[in-house]
């Protein structure tokens, strides 16, 4: 039933590990390589995808308890306790990960080019907003989602809420209409004339947008509705989910390799990244089908995978890191061989490993208990 969230834990340690696995990708060499290796590297370069997946997972979650609001007269969420257990659940980790990796920076290279502009946006979580900011520190890429991840999560509360003062019948035409207001700002946003980034930025700037993005979240949010709608009209776990979740699954990774060759936005409207709307539907709808399995929801419950789920947001924080610090001490150069490479991988995983536990255990957890023992405490 979709209460139960057992298969949360599997899919967010595949999602982690496929992360990590695009980021190693990038650094082996491609020269000389065998037809089928060619085809794996450009296949693993599809797996960004990734990034959509999450964008769904968390509209879906944080739009949960709203659903059943709506749906099933539950109490309304508390606004303000949800934007607090968002922040805390991200900003502090995110904030000392920002800070570990700007010393690093200023320590290997002595300075980083628009410095405090982009320290600035990225502690605001407004790195979005300009070209020169987008990422806000080097040596760790991916700490550009963060800002994305954020305001999702304003998306989501503003939405839901105003979705749960209205009629039940208003929820797909607001969702309709929430849709449609995100396409003219994510257009108006790209008619800005900012100035040329360099690098990724040049391609991704402006096209890489929280307008463009709160569509996934969209997606995420008007799944979780249909799993409420189902529980509510009494669908019980049956095989044909097992099988719906699997074709949904592998249907999304026959696409990605049928076009593993084409560009970043190519099969995207509007032109973007992620596959915008076929994967991330596929996405969505193995999410709700995985939430009434018998047996992949159990199968994905597992120790290994619930291990990494523990500490999974943490890797996605320093993986990066820990790979760009590698290539600059360890293995220098544009590119390494096969040797080397593995030696990367096999040093990158355990490390990323190590700091995401000690992230999770002495922040991530340290700021969601602190803030719980406050609210028992209130009379």
């Amino acid at each position: 039933m979709p209460k139960n969230l057992s298969w949360l834990a599997g899919l967010r340690a595949l999602a982690c590990l496929s992360v990590v696995a695009y980021h190693l990708n990038q650094q082996r060499s491609i020269e000389n390589l065998s037809d089928w290796n060619w085809d794996l590297y450009q296949f693993v370069e599809t797996w960004p995808v990734t990034v959509s997946f999450f964008f769904v997972l968390w509209g879906l979650l944080r739009s949960a308890p709203y659903w059943r609001t709506i749906l099933s007269g539950d109490p309304a969420p508390e606004p303000r306790k949800a934007l607090i257990d968002r922040f805390l659940r991200i900003a502090p980790a995110y904030y000392v990960a920002f800070a570990v990796t700007i010393v690093a920076v200023f320590l290997v290279q002595w300075g980083m080019e628009n410095a405090l502009a982009r320290i600035f946006a990225g502690f605001a979580f407004l790195s979005w907003i300009h070209p020169s900011t987008f990422f806000p520190a080097d040596f760790n890429g991916p700490l550009w989602y963060i800002a994305f991840d954020m305001t999702g999560g304003l998306l989501v509360v503003a939405i839901m809420g105003t979705l749960v003062k209205l009629k039940p019948k208003w929820a797909v035409p607001g969702l309709a209409a929430a849709a449609g207001i995100l396409l003219l700002a994510h257009f108006a946003f790209m008619k800005i004339p900012f100035p040329p980034g360099h690098g990724p930025t040049a391609e991704w700037f402006p096209t890489y947008n929280p307008f463009l993005f709160w569509l996934h979240f969209l997606l995420g949010m008007a799944a979780w509705g249909v799993a409420i709608r189902m529980e509510k009209e009494g669908v019980r776990p049956s095989h044909w989910f097992d099988f719906a979740f699997l074709a949904s699954f592998f249907w999304a990774f026959a696409f990605l390799w049928h076009i593993r060759e084409a560009q970043d936005f190519a099969y995207s409207w509007p032109n973007g990244p992620y596959r915008f709307p076929l994967v991330p539907l596929l996405l969505a709808m193995a999410l709700v089908t995985v939430a009434y399995t018998k047996k992949v929801g159990k199968w994905l419950d597992n120790r290994p995978f619930k291990w990494i789920a523990g500490f999974s947001y943490s890797v996605y924080l320093y993986h990066a890191l820990v790979i760009a610090l590698l290539r600059h001490f360890v293995f220098p150069g544009h590119s390494v061989g096969y040797p080397e490479w593995w030696a990367l991988v096999v040093l990158s995983f355990p490390l990323s490993f190590a700091i995401a536990h000690l992230s999770n255990k002495h922040v991530e957890m340290k700021a969601v208990i602190w803030y719980r023992n406050r609210q028992e405490k209130k009379p």
